[in-house]
């Protein structure tokens, strides 16, 4: 029911998708996604309050993480349709 009010299928999809993605980096997804704003200059800047108190660290986290190429091909990869209209990286 939850998913039926905020999200397609396909997006629920590629979340579950990048689950496995920053397990290996061993970060969690909070920093995995913020990491990944910061690391595309085209990219909207992330928002400066988390979502939550205990996603805080989480985001802090991200300044320190470097993510690799081929991660960041995955990610570019598999959220491509999401980002149609993003400037071109």
């Amino acid at each position: 029911m939850y998913q039926e009010r905020t999200g397609t299928k396909r997006e629920f999809e590629t979340i579950e998708a990048l689950r496995p993605l920053a397990a290996e980096a061993g970060i969690s997804m909070v920093t995995l996604a913020v990491a990944w704003v910061l690391a595309n200059p085209a990219s909207r800047r992330p928002s400066s309050a988390p979502a939550s108190p205990s996603s805080s660290p989480d985001n802090v986290a991200a300044l320190d993480v470097t993510l690799d190429d081929t991660l960041l091909k995955a990610l570019d990869d598999l959220t491509h349709e999401y980002r149609l209209r993003d400037a071109a990286r």
